[in-house]
């Protein structure tokens, strides 16, 4: 695949196009004049089934793809650095080291008893 995200557009976007078919399919057996017989309608129902196994199958590749690239809009140095060992990675510019980011969104408590909490504690 040349081109990641836009292929997996293009398929998402052939897969909604079930809902116009099914349209056309209830519009020509509600409305035409020329009703169709069961066997036609089954025919057509049987044909979509089949068309769109096959437009989600090609979606489900371009799912993989994206997988196995790491991510969608993704930079190549970053893909990259995903994929060597914890020990080999190289250092990209301009990411946050792993102490600094801990540091952010892991902060140290100390422990609390019960009671600790004037505001929570029973009166009586």
């Amino acid at each position: 695949m040349s081109n990641i995200p836009f292929d997996l557009e293009d398929r998402i976007m052939e897969c909604w196009n079930i809902t116009n078919d099914i349209k056309v399919v209830y519009s020509e057996q509600l409305d035409s004049p020329d009703l169709m017989s069961d066997d036609e309608l089954a025919n057509i129902l049987i044909g979509l089934e089949a068309l769109y196994n096959r437009k989600f199958a090609r979606l489900f590749q371009s799912y993989e793809a994206i997988c196995e690239h790491g991510g969608v809009f993704l930079d190549k140095d970053v893909v990259e650095s995903v994929n060597h060992p914890v020990d080999e990675q190289p250092e990209l510019p301009g990411l946050v080291d792993k102490q600094e980011w801990d540091s952010f969104f892991i902060k140290e408590t100390e422990e609390k008893q019960w009671g600790d909490n004037v505001d929570n504690e029973r009166i009586g």
